[in-house]
């Protein structure tokens, strides 16, 4: 019964803190706080990217590494959530900052290390700093007015599990839509290269230099929490087609196979799509 279990939790967490409980079962006992849902941030297209995960004990400190998603762009804005779904619409909106005065570089290229630290009271901090240059920006939540009650954070959970299909498409969605875009830096990356600028068409140049642009621009004119997943499938195996077969041209002249990094990358995510089909299987066995 969870009612008993908070009340049984509450009676001997008041008896430590009294002293309370020499000689009975509850002595050397030590209770841990957990974080009740995950925390993070909001990445592109609403897509939640938990920093700390929901059971983690208190006190704690987690980070992970964020990168621009624009050429040139010069801030990012820090929003952050507490709840299960992938779409942050469907979490608890915490507090929101600005990290700004980020260099001039390509996309990708700036490094933002977001970090989230709860402390022994539950106060929530987080930071993110640009490590070319140490500029950094953080916030303190302490008395929170959207804290979540009980209730609340149960019925969160409750629809977590009941859209958790739906989430999971939605995640890998967006990580197509993702590796649309390091394709597109990818594809501009190899016609950069000095041995592949020698062996391509004008023709074959432009068309690859337009597939990059078409890229970003088809992943940005598509709202993450709606395009259809086959749909960013086709789009990936059309821009492929295309890439393929001009510098499968470019290789046979040159004597390479096809881009080292872009190989790798193919490779992670067939085996992710074979680990995923092999998880469908079990979980819907045939008869």
């Amino acid at each position: 019964n969870p009612d008993e279990a908070v009340a049984h939790g509450a009676a001997v967490q008041a008896g430590i803190l009294h002293g309370n409980v020499k000689g009975t079962k509850a002595e050397g006992m030590l209770l841990l706080d957990v974080i009740p849902l995950n925390l993070g941030i909001k990445t592109a297209g609403d897509i939640m990217a938990p920093i700390i995960t929901r059971n983690t004990t208190v006190p704690c400190t987690k980070s992970k590494m964020f990168r621009t998603a624009r050429d040139n762009q010069d801030f990012v804005d820090i929003t952050v959530y507490e709840g299960e779904r992938t779409n942050v619409r469907d979490n608890n909106l915490l507090a929101s900052f600005r990290l700004s005065g980020i260099p001039a570089m390509e996309r990708g290229k700036a490094q933002i290390e977001v970090k989230f630290d709860v402390d022994s009271n539950g106060i929530l901090s987080v930071s993110a700093e640009e490590k070319t240059t140490g500029k950094k920006e953080g916030i303190t939540i302490k008395d929170n007015k959207n804290k979540l009650s009980k209730e609340q954070i149960d019925r969160m959970l409750q629809e977590a599990e009941d859209f958790k299909e739906r989430d999971r498409e939605l995640e890998e969605i967006n990580d197509y839509l993702n590796s649309l875009e390091s394709f597109s830096y990818n594809i501009k990356n190899a016609i950069a290269e000095d041995e592949v600028k020698q062996n391509l068409t004008d023709e074959n140049t432009e068309i690859l230099t337009s597939l990059a642009a078409d890229l970003i621009l088809w992943v940005d004119d598509h709202d993450r929490t709606n395009v259809a997943l086959e749909e960013v499938k086709e789009k990936r195996k059309q821009a492929e087609d295309v890439y393929n077969g001009i510098m499968s041209e470019v290789y046979a002249k040159t004597g390479h196979s096809i881009d080292p990094e872009y190989a790798k990358q193919e490779e992670e995510r067939q085996k992710k799509q074979a680990e995923e089909q092999a998880q469908q299987q079990q979980q819907n066995p045939q008869g």
